[in-house]
């Protein structure tokens, strides 16, 4: 059975959640601890504009300038009090990304419920005025290099810097740590929290935009019938619906839309005609130096191999003794290096190793 109202109203006097008005007798009010948790969890579904974001990141640069002051000026005290500023700033950028998220979820669900049974029109007119006031403005305002993404990148580097500065004073630096700690975070859920709203309302929007351009041009062929081919003369406008255009990066790289941009006006090159007809003189030739390696394992042992083989094939081009030093290292059996580096001059370049001596060839076998 459920409880008598009486009884539901002690509970609530005793548990603290209403208390009497003064001087009144038959009038209450929710205590303040009750009202601060309700105004809390308002506040964690609320909008929040683009106004309001710009105005967090001016009050994150004024204290980006009065923290360099207090460093330069050596005010400890002043360290502190700014460094918990900029930490509470941290926590109400973040409430307010992840509340915009949580609004943007309950209005797409009121909209897609449609309890109030309003038109396709009215809908969409809803879900529009809330991506025009509250996603596209913020997509703008965090992409790179934009005031979001530079305030607290300046704000990254100033408290690395002072960490760096007074790592001696263990202190001011654990304060530092924990306040720049907290701005990797504070990027990620930014970059959650709008991805979300945005994947959250752009179905929707698109779904009713397709349903109002079907309406529309039903009314237009509708006039068609009417009017004539008049009707057909504003058609465009009648028609034009803002686009959503999707960002997969909060903070992403433009070097890949420059890049992008160039492959777009990208022109090939003319293809090389093959000469099919003298093909057969332009092969590549390959040598094969199975000679070389057999006259010198007539003459082992070789004390340096790199200079015997540029003493005995002189003539090749750089390219081929290097292929035979190392035909020469893979078929020895033993070898040993000497610590001392030597010079190898040779026709345009000089060669710079440690001269390997071979006793045989065979299996690898290192002194």
């Amino acid at each position: 059975d459920d409880p008598k109202a009486e009884y539901t109203f002690k509970q609530l006097i005793d548990l603290k959640i209403l208390r009497s008005l003064p001087n009144a007798t038959a009038f209450y009010e929710l205590t303040y601890v009750v009202k601060n948790l309700l105004t809390f969890l308002e506040q964690e579904h609320r909008f929040t504009s683009a106004a309001e974001i710009q105005a967090f990141i001016d009050e994150l640069e004024a204290l980006q300038s009065l923290l360099n002051a207090a460093f330069a000026d050596d005010k400890k005290g002043h360290v502190f009090n700014i460094l918990r500023d900029m930490s509470e700033l941290f926590e109400r950028l973040r409430q307010s990304s992840n509340g915009n998220r949580l609004a943007i979820i309950r209005e797409v669900k009121d909209v897609k419920v449609n309890a109030k049974a309003e038109s396709s029109a009215e809908r969409y007119d809803r879900i529009l005025y809330i991506f025009d006031r509250y996603v596209t403005p913020l997509e703008n305002m965090i992409q790179v290099d934009e005031c979001m993404d530079v305030c607290l990148g300046r704000c990254e580097k100033l408290l690395n810097h002072a960490a760096e500065e007074y790592i001696l004073e263990k202190d001011l630096v654990f304060k530092v740590r924990r306040a720049v700690s907290h701005l990797p975070k504070l990027r990620r859920e930014m970059l959650t929290a709008f991805q979300e709203s945005f994947d959250e309302i752009t179905p929707l929007l698109n779904k009713l935009r397709d349903n109002r351009i079907a309406r529309g041009s039903t009314v237009l062929l509708e006039q068609v019938e009417k009017i004539g081919s008049k009707a057909l003369d504003n058609a465009e406008d009648f028609l034009t619906l803002p686009s959503t255009r999707r960002r997969n990066e909060l903070f992403d790289d433009v070097k890949i839309v420059d890049f992008l941009q160039d492959v777009r006006e990208y022109v090939p090159p003319v293809c090389p005609v093959i000469d099919h007809v003298n093909a057969q003189t332009n092969r590549l030739v390959v040598h094969d130096f199975e000679h070389v390696l057999t006259q010198a394992k007539e003459e082992l042992p070789i004390n340096d191999v790199l200079q015997w083989i540029i003493t005995h094939c002189g003539d090749y081009d750089l390219e081929d003794i290097l292929k035979i030093y190392s035909l020469f290292f893979n078929r020895a059996a033993t070898f040993e290096y000497q610590f001392d580096q030597k010079e190898y001059p040779l026709e345009n370049v000089v060669i710079l190793n440690c001269p390997l001596s071979i006793t045989g060839f065979g299996k690898h076998e290192q002194k």
